[in-house]
């Protein structure tokens, strides 16, 4: 909270290329764009450095001035793809309770309610964490994917859902929500993120 009032009262400095005076100047904010890769995944832009940096300070240096411009970006991407998929209740994985009490919001769930024009209900609270997970950042491709195995339960309830998040990288996260949400009865019809970090990509990996 008191970032975010330093960010909107005073000058600081962008995150992306240290000038002032807001927290992301125009020239670095990413060009975002709708976007499905072979998965049928939609997402806004490719993970890059300067992504990076920017979901870095929003996560771990609680800048939440960053969802206003963020979320412009992410906008027309979640209204493509409620617009195809028709889901009826759109699902972001829960923050992890060691994150939750260190930044005191789920950044995803943030991001996606600045985002969302629509009437769907958007929430955390349909999946819960079975265990408590390692920190992804830290961990290659195998060790995602062991993390994320039955990292999620759900209660029963049939709706069309449209899984969101903020990055996907190897894409560990969205398919164990997706196990637990389909055990449960849901029909999981699309997935939805700002990021989306590909296999050949230098960049470093967030989730």
């Amino acid at each position: 909270m008191i970032t975010e009032l330093i960010d909107i009262t005073f000058p600081s400095v962008c995150l992306a290329c240290g000038a002032k005076p807001k927290p992301i100047c125009d020239g670095c904010i990413p060009e975002f764009a709708v976007k499905q890769d072979h998965q049928g995944v939609y997402y806004a832009a490719e993970l890059t450095a300067e992504l990076t940096a920017i979901f870095g300070a929003l996560k771990d240096r609680n800048r939440t001035a960053l969802i206003a411009p963020l979320a412009r970006g992410l906008r027309p991407v979640l209204q493509q793809a409620v617009l195809d998929c028709k889901p009826t209740l759109l699902v972001c994985p829960p923050s992890s309770k060691k994150n939750f009490r260190k930044r005191g919001l789920n950044p995803a769930l943030n991001l996606f309610r600045a985002a969302n024009t629509s009437k769907i209900a958007l929430t955390d609270s349909a999946l819960a964490h079975s265990f408590q997970p390692l920190d992804q950042r830290g961990l290659n491709w195998p060790g995602r994917q062991r993390n994320a195995l039955g990292r999620y339960r759900a209660e029963p309830r049939a709706n069309r859902v449209l899984l969101v998040d903020d990055v996907m990288t190897t894409g560990a996260t969205l398919r164990a929500a997706t196990d637990a949400l389909e055990k449960a009865g849901a029909e999981v019809v699309g997935k939805c993120v700002l990021a989306r970090r590909f296999a050949n990509s230098a960049h470093s990996q967030l989730k």
